[in-house]
């Protein structure tokens, strides 16, 4: 708009207008701007509107599926994005690769309100490079009209009355996980002969495998009865099953692989104080509250917590029972032999699901 009115004023002029006001332009200030990726539906959409309304901050809002999409967009790119939510088990990974950038905590009013370490997070969690946002577990969902009984194991996973209509992770550190809960051997195994149980168990339950998917296609395929059991996320199902009667969720017998969240900032990010400033507004109470009720996820900020429901935070879903958090387990950073292991049988469970559902669909008259 600025240029068509310099041109028409310059017509003018040169027929003969009087002389322009020899007042300056006030120069435009330059935009600020964070770049933020994020899972899937993953954040209070409302939020990222008030806090541009607050701060006059722009947010760039980018999505990701899956945990090995979130670090290759990382890896190719470590100036792409300001701001980055991951799972802690990648944390360390990032950080030996050198691709994140300290957070300096210090400036972060909000931090006060964190559990610490060791208490709902990881002893482990560096909060020299991430702070936390989220925290859930992985478990059960599935319909009530085709699984009449809660399933209490994980094993259901294999029942053949469920062929083609189970749903399992893309991500083959949480098959994993499921494998070795159901061979009861710890979710974070390393043994060989108890990874190569596991990969048995994996490749004999592909033929039954609906999709490989992530948790919201999980979700959706599960609303939509498309898939009638499968592994999805707490607060994803949670609200789910408050908008869909047909859809419930179990919490299985042998132990929940459990995970935070974190906020991390990569290395060559280029708006730090902006999204240095996001944290600080993720953290404040109310905000974390309104986020955490909206998405059904449990959170680690204390503060927050003591704003919502206590029905809500007492829920199964959100709160297992003490016992079943004593087998429970968040997920640890897998050495070479474990993600070899995870890689070799993902390529082969792949492909002979593709081969599966390819014979399924030619046999269909």
């Amino acid at each position: 708009m600025k240029r068509l009115i310099t041109l028409i004023c310059a017509a003018i002029l040169a027929g003969g207008c009087g002389r322009p006001s020899s007042t300056p332009e006030p120069e435009e200030q330059p935009q600020r701007l964070v770049r933020v990726l994020n899972w899937e539906e993953y954040i209070d959409p409302a939020l990222l509107t008030l806090f541009t309304e607050r701060t006059g901050i722009e947010v760039e809002y980018t999505t990701f599926g899956t945990q090995d999409e979130a670090v290759g967009l990382i890896r190719s790119d470590p100036a792409r994005y300001d701001l980055v939510v991951i799972d802690d088990s990648v944390i360390k990974t990032l950080v030996d690769l050198q691709l994140l950038r300290p957070i300096e905590t210090e400036r972060l009013q909000g931090l006060a309100h964190l559990d610490p370490p060791g208490h709902s997070l990881p002893a482990d969690l560096s909060r020299r490079f991430a702070v936390p946002y989220l925290r859930g577990f992985t478990l059960l969902g599935y319909r009530k009209d085709h699984v009449p009984d809660p399933p209490s194991s994980w094993r259901a996973l294999w029942d053949e009355r469920y062929r083609g209509r189970i749903m399992m992770p893309l991500d083959f550190q949480e098959n994993f996980a499921v494998a070795l809960l159901v061979l009861g051997h710890p979710m974070n195994s390393g043994e060989p002969q108890e990874l190569e149980a596991a990969r048995e168990l994996l490749i004999q339950q592909a033929p039954l495998v609906r999709e490989y998917a992530d948790g919201i296609d999980a979700k959706d395929a599960l609303m939509a009865g498309e898939a009638w059991i499968g592994v999805v996320y707490n607060g994803d199902i949670l609200k789910a099953a408050e908008e869909n009667a047909q859809v419930g969720y179990a919490l299985p017998s042998e132990g929940l692989p459990l995970w935070v969240d974190c906020f991390v900032i990569p290395r060559d990010g280029q708006h730090i104080e902006e999204a240095m400033a996001f944290i600080d507004f993720m953290l404040e109470p109310e905000v974390g509250a309104q986020n955490a009720g909206f998405l059904r996820y449990a959170t680690p900020n204390r503060a927050a917590r003591a704003l919502l429901p206590p029905d809500l935070m007492e829920s199964p879903a959100i709160a297992p029972a003490a016992d079943l958090l004593e087998k429970s387990l968040y997920y640890l950073k897998p050495d070479l032999a474990r993600l070899r292991a995870y890689n070799s049988t993902a390529a082969e469970v792949l492909r002979l699901h593709r081969d599966a559902r390819a014979s399924a669909e030619t046999a269909t008259p």
